[in-house]
């Protein structure tokens, strides 16, 4: 697929947002995390996914919830939400960026903020959440999975300790080593991640309870318990430097 320069691309030469079997195996466990976790009938619930790329996993919950909308600003997702939306009578895609979100305040009983919060600059990061807490009425819940700026290798450029780095730095380490030529996300300690969603939530971090779980949030198909083990061991050693963390937060 061929990027066009003057539009925002994400999903261009990222098939594995088009593949149905791991979108839908994230969708699972979203949804197992919000049977668990969501304090009302999620049939009745209405429910925004902010930056939904190709729309798979949103059109995945439809058949869960009353009602889904799931907003992006990637080029390359419109020709399959679009065809989605005739698909699934329950779906309606948005054009719209999540630190501006076009509906009404108390909309939506569920948001999910899904490894997405790092493609906005830090100013819009606030303005995100700020949003998101608008449009949740009260007693709504957001879904927020956010990756770590100290995960030791990041899924898109995967460079090791890239974003350890400065960004100046960072950005002449992508130049040289990534087919990726442009470094142009921002990415949160977990600290950082803590600070930036505790004033205006409350709700916790679960990232724990789903990888001492891993069969039931769909994170491992194996029930071999000496690597189920080893994980949850090594996930409390390193936690501060895990790729990605969940937390559910109410307004």
């Amino acid at each position: 697929m061929e990027c066009d320069a003057t539009a925002y691309h994400y999903a261009c030469n990222r098939q594995v947002l088009f593949d149905q079997q791991s979108r839908f195996q994230k969708a699972e466990k979203i949804y197992q995390v919000l049977q668990e976790y969501y304090h009302g009938d999620l049939a009745e619930a209405e429910v925004l996914d902010v930056g939904c790329s190709a729309g798979l996993i949103a059109c995945w919950l439809a058949e869960k919830v009353k009602f889904i909308y799931g907003i992006d600003i990637d080029q390359d997702v419109i020709a399959q939400v679009t065809e989605l939306e005739k698909r699934v009578p329950n779906f309606k895609f948005v054009f719209a960026g999540g630190d501006r979100l076009p509906f009404q305040t108390g909309r939506f009983d569920i948001i999910i903020c899904n490894i997405m919060y790092n493609f906005l600059t830090p100013e819009a990061q606030e303005r995100m959440f700020e949003e998101i807490r608008r449009c949740l009425r009260p007693g709504g819940m957001c879904y927020f999975a956010a990756p770590n700026r100290l995960m030791l290798l990041d899924g898109k450029f995967k460079l090791p300790f890239l974003l350890w780095l400065p960004r100046n730095l960072a950005q002449k380490y992508v130049r040289l080593f990534s087919r990726h030529k442009v470094f142009n996300e921002y990415f949160k300690t977990y600290l950082g991640l803590r600070q930036m969603v505790s004033g205006r939530f409350t709700g916790r971090d679960i990232t724990m309870e789903v990888i001492d779980h891993p069969q039931k949030y769909r994170l491992l198909s194996t029930g071999n318990k000496g690597l189920i083990l080893s994980i949850r061991i090594l996930a409390r050693l390193f936690y501060p430097f895990l790729p990605n963390y969940i937390f559910v937060l109410y307004k």
